[in-house]
C-alpha cells in the first residue's frame, strides 16, 4: 500500500469553456467537482494504475461534506481526521482551445495545532503495512512547519521510504531528516538551492550537486523540457513523448494536476518493480497525458502506457 498525506485537502472545481475572454463574460460549456489536494489526487493515479493505496488529511464543514461525495463516487480511498472548520476550494477554469487558464487556491482553514498529533496517530496506523509514503502539498495555517519532518521520521521507525512534493521552508525542514526522494518543480528548485539556473547545463549541474551533499534523490520536473533524475550514482534527462496532447475537441492542453500525476505513477511503478528510472519514465507519461484531460489531474491506464514507450531517456552520469 502507498499511503499519502496532504493535510491542506482542497475540493476542486473545475469549469470548462471555450473562447476566454479577460473582463466579459465566460458562460461554461460544463463544470464538475473533484476531490482535491495533491497527495489525493497522487492516491487518484495510483488507484488509477491499480496500486493500493490510501489518502490522509484534514477535512471539515460544508465543503468536506461535497468532498466525501466525490471521493465516495469515485472509490477514492481515504481516512481523513474531521475538524471544525471549513475545508478550502480551488477553482480551475479550462478553455478548450487556450487551455488552463486559471488556478486559483486559498491559504486554507485555520487549524489548531494539535491537529498535528491527530494526523500523526492517523499515520501510524497505515506505515506498518506500507510500502511508500507521499508527502505532498502545503500546510494549512496553525501547522507547524516541522510536520513533515515528524512523518518522516516516524516513517523511518517503520523502514518505509519517503517520497517528499513539498515546498518553502517545510522542505528545508524536511531535508535534514532524508527523505528518499523530493520532486520539485524548477520554481521550487530554485528556491531551495537559493539560486535561478539559467539552461539544462546549469541544471544538470546544480542537481548533481544537491545530491552528492545531501544523499537524497531528485526528480527535477522541468515542465516541456521533460524530467532530471538524479541520484547519488546516477544521473538522466527523460524528454517527453513528440506526440502533442491536446483537450478533447480543442486545441488547449491542461497544465494543473500534471506534478501530481507524475507523483502518483513514480510512486506506482517503483512500488511495483523497484526501477526508480521505469518509475520516472510512468510518471512523465502520466504527467504528459494529463496535458489532454480535463481533470486536475486524469489519466487512463492503457494510454499511458502507450505514451511510456515513446519517452526518450539520456543517461548523463
Amino acid at each position: 500500500m502507498i499511503v499519502t498525506v496532504s493535510p491542506n485537502i482542497a475540493l476542486d472545481r473545475v469549469r470548462v469553456i471555450r473562447g476566454f475572454q479577460q473582463g466579459k463574460q465566460n458562460r461554461a460549456l460544463f463544470e464538475f467537482l473533484q476531490p482535491g489536494g495533491s497527495g489525493v489526487h497522487a492516491t487518484s493515479i495510483i488507484q488509477s494504475l491499480g496500486g493500493e493505496s490510501i489518502a490522509l488529511g484534514l477535512l471539515g464543514g460544508q465543503t468536506g461534506e461535497l468532498w466525501k461525495i466525490e471521493a465516495n463516487k469515485r472509490g477514492l480511498n481515504y481516512d481523513m481526521v474531521s475538524i471544525q472548520n471549513e475545508t478550502r476550494e480551488s477553482f480551475c477554469l479550462i478553455d478548450l482551445d487556450q487551455g488552463s487558464v486559471v488556478e486559483s487556491v486559498v491559504e486554507g482553514p485555520e487549524v489548531n495545532p494539535d491537529f498535528k498529533d491527530e494526523l500523526l496517530a492517523r499515520l501510524k496506523i497505515y506505515l506498518p503495512k506500507a510500502e511508500l509514503l507521499i508527502l505532498s502539498g502545503s500546510l494549512p495555517p496553525g501547522l507547524r512547519s516541522d510536520l513533515y519532518s515528524d512523518m518522516i521520521e516516524l516513517a523511518r521507525l517503520h523502514n518505509v521510504q519517503v517520497l517528499a512534493d513539498i515546498h518553502s521552508l517545510p522542505l528545508r525542514k524536511a531535508l535534514s531528516f532524508k527523505p528518499w526522494l523530493i520532486k520539485p518543480n524548477l520554481v521550487e528548485f530554485h528556491e531551495l538551492i537559493g539560486h535561478e539556473t539559467q539552461n539544462l547545463a546549469e541544471r544538470i549541474q546544480a542537481s548533481h550537486d544537491f545530491c552528492q551533499t545531501t544523499g537524497i534523490a531528485l526528480a527535477l520536473s522541468m515542465s516541456r523540457d521533460g524530467l532530471l533524475l538524479t541520484t547519488f550514482g546516477e544521473q538522466y534527462l527523460l524528454t517527453p513523448p513528440l506526440k502533442e496532447m491536446h483537450l478533447p475537441d480543442g486545441l488547449g492542453q491542461n497544465v494543473i494536476g500534471c506534478g501530481d500525476a507524475l507523483v502518483g505513477a513514480i510512486a506506482f511503478e517503483y512500488c511495483w518493480s523497484k526501477d526508480l528510472l521505469a518509475a520516472a519514465k510512468l510518471g512523465l507519461a502520466a504527467a504528459h497525458f494529463n496535458l489532454s484531460t480535463f481533470g486536475t489531474p486524469e489519466i487512463h491506464a492503457e494510454q499511458v502506457l502507450n505514451l511510456c514507450r515513446h519517452i526518450q531517456i539520456e543517461k548523463l552520469v
